[in-house]
């Protein structure tokens, strides 16, 4: 069975660095919509830094996330016409955000400086390769989380239009980010139930051959791991039955043998009836810890 549409939350979804891609070029038997192309070369996937943040990332390795990082900096300064560096190097700070170390966390300094360049470099791989409309679903929740954090509306603003940007181009692709940037919303919100609803309306129409509805080199539990953000989404949302299913697209992955994560199924499976009611009461208190609130957005699809 296919992923419904979704994608992860933090990593890029192809492994052009095994396939040879030329700029401004689909990938392979991959098939995007019509108009989305990234414009990688051989030069920036063959990479030594490109080859050594993606070990770093698949591993899950937080502490080699630094040098990974420091590498993807030198060489997009070397190369500044290349989009795979700079669109790495904000996903590595992105990943730095979302999943920081014990001594990261209280490192407010580091961690603001990590939002700016993942936000910086993302802008600045969209400006190098405006194809890429995979790239709304990485910036679009940036702004509007660092637009929140400031109380500026304007910020949220140009989240929400580059989100509706990628969403016109990739719905297969964003969908997800904006149900993501309006998770944290009441359940019987418009905004929560109106996002939720984007992703319903995405599930029919992504195709297998779509990277962004399947398990691949780089996210090698991307069914699994965004099973449980969509089920976590639907549990909230209060329906029990959708999120049985979602759950179990994560236990019917021929990779779930091999997923760090059965356990948190599991406990998804035992607790249901118990999420849904915590979440059906006025007080948020009580609310269990949903997917987009972990430390483990970005390993739970990609850590191998």
């Amino acid at each position: 069975m296919t992923l419904l549409g979704l994608t992860s939350a933090c990593g890029d979804d192809s492994d052009p660095s095994e396939r040879g891609i030329q700029p401004g070029k689909a990938l392979g038997n991959e098939q995007r919509p019509a108009g989305v192309a990234h414009c990688y070369t051989e030069l920036s996937s063959n990479h030594a830094a490109t080859r050594a943040f993606w070990v770093t990332f698949r591993s899950g390795d937080l502490t080699g996330r630094r040098a990974a990082i420091a590498g993807l900096s030198r060489a997009g300064q070397e190369h500044p016409q290349e989009e795979e560096f700079a669109l790495l190097n904000g996903l590595a700070n992105l990943w730095r955000v979302v999943e920081p170390l014990p001594e990261e966390v209280e490192d407010n300094e580091s961690f603001i400086q990590a939002a700016l360049l993942a936000r910086t470099e993302l802008e600045r791989a969209y400006e190098l390769c405006p194809t890429d409309h995979r790239l709304p679903a990485w910036l679009g929740p940036i702004l509007v989380n660092m637009g929140r954090a400031m109380s500026s509306d304007d910020v949220v603003q140009q989240g929400l239009a580059v989100l509706d940007r990628g969403m016109a181009h990739y719905p297969g692709f964003v969908s997800f980010s904006k149900l993501l940037v309006f998770a944290d919303r009441p359940r019987d919100s418009a905004e929560y139930q109106g996002a939720l609803q984007t992703v319903r309306d995405n599930i029919a129409t992504c195709s297998p051959r779509d990277p962004a509805c399947s398990n691949h080199a780089h996210a090698a539990h991307n069914a699994e791991g965004a099973a449980i953000f969509y089920g976590d989404a639907l549990a909230k949302g209060g329906d029990r039955d959708a999120a049985l299913d979602a759950y179990g697209i994560a236990r019917e992955a021929r990779s779930h043998r091999d997923w760090n994560y059965k356990g948190l199924l599991d406990d998804r499976l035992a607790t249901l009836e118990a999420r849904i009611t915590a979440f059906g009461t006025s007080d948020t208190g009580d609310d269990p810890e949903s997917a987009w609130q972990s430390n483990y957005q970005c390993s739970i699809c990609h850590a191998q």
